[in-house]
């Protein structure tokens, strides 16, 4: 165990699963130290014993309980996660945190979910320093990412917490996975949120529910924009012709309905413009399809009528004006 900064101390262990480390962090406090994502010790619990008294055992997320339940019985502290994380967290938990709470009038739990339901951070500002869970990584040592789609439950979410931690004051961030930042974290955290940015563009809150092709989509474009740029301009060229393709079989017989929304998608694998283009058209089409099963049996036959009415119009004015039907 090392002290990292003035009362706040860490130690890791070595994931061989996942290549890197996975850190817990002592907190001291004036009301008694605060434990977050604690992993059994290597070396001993000589060190951890020194700080005592213990104020409770934090979990991060319902993935980090590590050793929490051995530090909560050895020390005889509360084990604390999140109440809309408590129902699949992998250790007996006596107490629920909702976020804002203060320890010690030194600690803060901070609400951010995305990566689960009750991710929560914990701030130490009078350390200007920040301790996240699975928000984000320390992989590679010297940046930070996070962890794969399937592996998130809500990636737009996720982000907007990311960005609400911009408006705390900390230097030091210091990951449970991964290499801490001990200088220069909230710019680290700052270009994650940049380039995130850049590469799936973040709805408000109250925004319409994204179509999944588009959240499908949006996880092909993490792998698209590693790409060759060769490889990219060509795409951009090949995705062009199809949308004007799709465009000009509005006036000449084809597809467009469907050549169209895929040279969209093509697009928005580069533009955020063709992104949202695309979610509107796929928004559009699913409002008409819900319209149409939503129909009456009688609005139904009425619409089929219409249609044959329609086609029987156009039958006769081309007998009438001699409009052929066929290619000649």
């Amino acid at each position: 165990m090392k002290q990292i900064l003035s009362g706040v101390h860490t130690w890791s262990v070595f994931s061989e699963e996942k290549g890197f480390h996975f850190n817990g962090y002592a907190v001291e406090t004036s009301t008694g130290t605060v434990l977050v994502d604690p992993p059994l010790p290597a070396e001993g619990w000589d060190e951890l014993d020194a700080l005592a008294p213990f104020a409770g055992v934090y979990v991060t997320n319902r993935n980090h309980s590590r050793a929490a339940e051995a530090f909560a019985e050895r020390y005889g502290a509360p084990l604390r996660i999140h109440e809309r994380d408590v129902e699949r967290a992998e250790a007996t938990v006596q107490e629920t945190v909702r976020g804002g709470e203060t320890i010690g009038g030194e600690v803060v739990i901070v609400h951010v979910p995305g990566k689960s339901p009750g991710e929560v951070a914990v701030h130490v500002p009078g350390r200007r320093a920040l301790i996240v869970g699975d928000l984000v990584i320390g992989v590679p040592a010297g940046s930070l990412s996070t962890y794969p789609d399937d592996k998130i439950d809500d990636r737009e979410e996720l982000m907007r917490s990311a960005a609400k931690l911009l408006e705390l004051d900390f230097e030091s961030l210091l990951v449970c996975d991964g290499a801490p930042a001990i200088t220069g974290g909230k710019t680290l955290l700052r270009a994650f949120v940049e380039r995130e940015r850049r590469l799936v563009s973040t709805p408000s809150p109250d925004a319409p529910k994204r179509p999944q092709a588009v959240k499908r989509l949006l996880r092909q474009r993490r792998r698209h924009v590693e790409r060759p740029k060769i490889v990219r301009a060509l795409w951009v060229a090949a995705a062009f012709t199809v949308v004007a393709a799709g465009l000009a079989m509005l006036l000449l017989p084809g597809p467009a309905l469907v050549v169209i929304p895929l040279g969209l998608a093509m697009l928005a694998l580069e533009f955020t413009w063709a992104e949202r283009a695309l979610e509107r058209v796929l928004r559009e089409a699913e409002s008409a399809r819900d319209k149409a099963g939503n129909a009456s049996g009688t609005q139904k036959v009425f619409g089929l009528v219409a249609v044959a009415l329609g086609l029987a119009a156009f039958v006769t004015a081309a007998v009438v004006w001699d409009i052929p039907l066929l290619p000649v």
